[in-house]
């Protein structure tokens, strides 16, 4: 899988609240969906529907809502934008932690990879992560969306983002 399928703001929203649900409770069903996101339930049924036919969800009728490996990747992906841009908001730029929740929310869906591995970059650099968990969903999220220049097929166009561990060699 390369760089992020074209979510909306919303379908986005919606499988980071399915991947935190998962995470606190065994069943995440409709319900719960509706009442984290404020929403009526028929709102999320139709939503979670559609995640269905982008092969992001799984759900049998009346049961519980299930992220496929395609859409837990996603979700990773989105959460770990939300929760970088929230720590920048924090502690880069001393914004209340409500309010960076909410921008973060807002910003998350437009901000481009690059801005967000410099972003990611910067913070490792002025306030390193403490969470084992942040740091491996970074380093996941960073692997799906950047490749090597040697992984790259002949012919294949690629982007330079970052450029580490050279070293010049001096032939005699």
């Amino acid at each position: 899988m390369t760089g992020t399928l074209n979510l909306s703001a919303a379908r986005q929203d919606y499988l980071e609240v399915i991947l935190n649900l998962t995470e606190k409770q065994d069943k995440v069903r409709i319900t719960d969906i509706a009442a984290t996101l404020g929403i009526a339930k028929a709102s999320v049924n139709e939503a979670v529907k559609t995640l269905a036919e982008l092969k992001l969800v799984k759900q049998e009728k009346y049961g519980p809502v299930e992220l496929t490996t395609e859409g837990k990747e996603q979700a990773v992906k989105v959460r770990h934008r939300h929760r970088m841009l929230a720590r920048f908001l924090t502690d880069i730029l001393n914004v209340d932690p409500k309010t960076a929740e909410k921008d973060a929310c807002l910003i998350e869906h437009v901000v481009s990879p690059v801005t967000l591995l410099r972003l990611t970059e910067y913070l490792e650099q002025t306030a390193p992560l403490k969470d084992k968990k942040e740091k491996r969903e970074g380093l996941k999220m960073e692997a799906v969306n950047t490749r090597t220049l040697s992984e790259l097929q002949p012919g294949a166009k690629g982007k330079v983002v970052r450029i580490t561990n050279v070293e010049w060699v001096k032939e005699n």
